[in-house]
């Protein structure tokens, strides 16, 4: 306790320096999303910024020039993010005191999309007392959260314990930027595929809970013979299990020259450019292909289980705009009767309807706009 108090006194006599600004993606998990693509756009302009960055192990963290790594959980890092005049995460701060006035928090969030899965206040009475407290703590000093979208900005407004001097700033997720940028897609295929006369169709699930399996039992085999017998184009078949559950991939799919191992592919925003359509169950991967007007198709063989024993699934998942499969032949049934003009007339409407994007490649340097604003200040 005295320990605590402590540090608690020298953290507050720590003067504030307005270049300083301090990252953390996913607890100290490295370089990337949102922060990393705010950190780029600074790069970018040259501006006179030190950029601190919280990382659990840095000997295995990459990092380009101009980014300072500071060990996730050491005095250096307590003292730094002390002293820094802007904080940017994408995941509740663990920093155990609060930011003082002359700080700002810019939170970026790690999930945006479609809010297909019940969080936070709406969830409150299942989560534990302590993941609670922190999520109020760290709510309650964030002075702007980023929304990619009408659905989740109403989420972070009603069920996120933000206070109203809070802004939710609706100008999309910067790690969105690069799916509006043009893109050689033929060059990405050859980088991840060695072929770019093919298209891709990408299963992509998200973990249960319980550690259940039933849930991935998808005869690819058959979607591949589906998928060419409809369109008449070669088509490969990429497997991207969530990271709770990439050591299974071997477990459950046989791989070969049909069916691909995505799991380990490094940047998964490539992928989903390079990938023609999607096979998902109850990821906001999802959420991507709606963005880029690509087909989604729903696999979701253990809808009645994961209801049960896995998350609460908020109201949006009702009423998506993609094909519902509860079987394989359910799967294959949905692939024989795609329409292109009928599906994209289904997800105009959805857009138009429900679903309003703030994405539209800037967000990063809007972000940055305002940090200016901030600092200079």
């Amino acid at each position: 306790m005295f320990r605590e108090l402590i540090k608690r006194f020298f953290v507050r006599l720590c003067p504030v320096h307005k270049n300083w600004i301090v990252f953390d993606s996913f607890f100290g998990m490295g370089y990337g999303d949102s922060p990393g693509a705010i950190a780029d756009e600074i790069l970018k302009r040259k501006l006179p910024y030190k950029l601190f960055w919280r990382v659990a192990i840095p000997e295995k963290a990459s990092f380009p020039k101009g980014i300072i790594p500071i060990p996730e959980y050491s005095l250096k890092t307590l003292f730094t993010v002390a002293s820094s005049s802007v904080w940017i995460s994408n995941t509740k701060s663990n920093f155990p005191w609060p930011k003082k006035k002359n700080q700002y928090y810019i939170q970026t969030w790690h999930g945006g999309g479609l809010p297909l899965k019940q969080v936070e206040g709406q969830v409150e009475n299942f989560l534990g007392t302590d993941y609670v407290l922190k999520s109020k703590r760290d709510s309650a000093q964030t002075d702007m959260i980023l929304a990619d979208n009408n659905l989740i900005a109403d989420i972070y407004r009603n069920w996120f314990w933000y206070p109203a001097s809070c802004e939710i700033a609706c100008i999309g997720l910067p790690k969105n930027d690069g799916f509006y940028h043009k893109t050689d897609i033929s060059t990405l295929k050859n980088k991840y595929f060695g072929r770019s006369d093919v298209k891709i169709a990408l299963y992509a699930p998200t973990f249960r809970d319980d550690n259940s399996t039933e849930g991935y039992r998808i005869d690819l085999k058959a979607a591949h013979q589906a998928l060419e017998e409809k369109s008449g184009d070669k088509w490969l078949m990429a497997v991207r299990l969530h990271p709770n559950i990439r050591d299974l991939a071997d477990d459950l799919f046989t791989f070969d020259e049909i069916i691909i191992n995505a799991t380990s592919f490094p940047d998964p925003k490539e992928l989903i450019l390079a990938s023609d359509m999607l096979f998902t169950d109850y990821s906001s991967i999802m959420s991507d292909f709606l963005a880029l007007d690509k087909p989604v198709f729903l696999f979701l063989m253990d809808l009645d289980h994961y209801l049960s024993s896995c998350r609460t699934i908020g109201p949006v998942f009702y009423n998506l705009p993609f094909p519902c499969c509860y079987t394989n032949d359910d799967l294959i049934k949905a692939i024989d009767a795609y329409d292109p003009m009928k599906y994209q007339s289904t997800i105009n409407d959805f857009k138009h309807n429900c679903f309003i994007s703030y994405d539209d490649g800037h967000a990063a340097e809007r972000v940055v706009d305002r940090i200016e604003e901030v600092i200079g200040k």
